[in-house]
């Protein structure tokens, strides 16, 4: 079949473009970066390292990728920088703690073994910080070492704890555990990267790991949950004081609509929709 001359025109501009983006100077640029980007992620490299503070001998041990393992890219450990105070300055976590009350020069980071890929390092980084290894006075770490997946943990059990480390309840996802303390969550939100990192979640600790305990927690930013929605049964009164309506926790009479409920039933407000509301004994 004839191939008519529009055609032809056609096929000869895109035929034209194409060769300009490779050949322009634009055009060699682009591809010198992607050329770059790829190059970089193939010969990045990916340590376990340990990071000692020398003050007290306490202990850390991660995985961090740099493209140079044999030099130091002024990364500790725990998402802190040397070169960026704003990653210590506000602490959340004992290892932050300690670098903001020693310093940065009093942390030395030792690099344990090298990986070409993040699945090996992970693996042994999971060998290394066990659920002893975390429970020793010596170690800043307060999650169990190995990569976290969001999605393979989602129906998986969770377990909450006190900011003193003492055990509280068990759930059976993460959604579930998001819920208890907030009933307005769509979803775990934070927690899994909470529990990732060793941070605090509404003022409670959550592991993937039943523990016997876990460490205090002594550093903080968020207030802690005065009470969980979930507990005590819940009383709706009229203000003559009669007992109008009696729900099983606060987290069902939040669900009824009664969204301050709480707030009167700690006496920080004197009604919600007009009915006073109290934890029945």
């Amino acid at each position: 079949m004839a191939i008519s001359s529009e055609a032809r025109d056609i096929a000869s501009v895109i035929r034209s473009t194409l060769e300009r983006s490779t050949t322009s100077p634009n055009g060699r640029r682009r591809n010198k970066l992607r050329n770059g980007k790829n190059l970089k992620f193939k010969y990045m490299k990916y340590i376990v390292y340990q990071t000692t503070c020398i003050v007290n001998n306490k202990i850390y041990i991660g995985v961090h990728s740099t493209e140079n393992p044999d030099i130091f890219d002024g990364y500790l450990g725990c998402g802190v920088y040397t070169y960026r105070p704003a990653t210590y300055e506000n602490p959340n976590t004992p290892f932050k703690c300690a670098v903001k009350k020693y310093g940065i020069k009093k942390f030395i980071r030792t690099v344990l073994k090298i990986f070409n890929n993040e699945i090996d390092a992970y693996k042994l980084e999971a060998e290394l910080v066990t659920e002893d290894f975390v429970r020793r006075e010596d170690t800043y770490n307060l999650a169990l070492g190995g990569r976290d997946t969001t999605l393979a943990n989602e129906k998986k059990k969770v377990y909450m704890y006190t900011l003193d480390g003492k055990f509280e309840k068990e759930f059976e996802s993460l959604r579930e555990a998001a819920l208890y303390l907030n009933p307005k969550s769509h979803g775990p939100g934070h927690l899994p990267r909470a529990i990732k990192s060793g941070h605090q979640y509404l003022g409670h600790q959550f592991s993937y790991e039943k523990l016997p305990y876990m460490k205090k927690l002594k550093c903080r930013t968020m207030g802690q949950v005065d009470m969980p929605h979930i507990g005590k049964k819940v009383g709706r009164f009229d203000d003559d004081g009669d007992l109008l309506e009696t729900f099983s926790d606060m987290s069902n009479c939040v669900k009824a609509g009664y969204k301050n409920a709480k707030q009167v039933a700690i006496g920080k407000r004197d009604h919600c929709k007009g009915f006073v509301f109290k934890y029945l004994d």
